[in-house]
């Protein structure tokens, strides 16, 4: 286990969920159609980073604790 690549995924699932908390109290995660009329673009881009960094985190959280065998053996 390379406990690197465990800190980074750790810490880039927990800043997407925190972004994600962060919307959801300010009330900036809406139902699509009305997030068309009233979301702002800054609003899109932190809905759009936190599934980034959710996504990043958990695939490197995933390549962190699988042992993949050596292509070289």
């Amino acid at each position: 286990m390379n406990r690197r690549q465990l800190a980074v995924g750790a810490l880039a699932t927990s800043a997407g969920l925190v972004l994600f908390l962060a919307l959801g109290l300010t009330d900036g995660l809406r139902h699509p159609q009305a997030a068309v009329e009233s979301t702002r673009p800054v609003e899109f881009l932190a809905i759009g980073s936190g599934f980034f960094l959710l996504t990043v985190g958990v695939l490197v959280l995933f390549l962190a604790s699988v042992e993949l065998p050596d292509p070289d053996a």
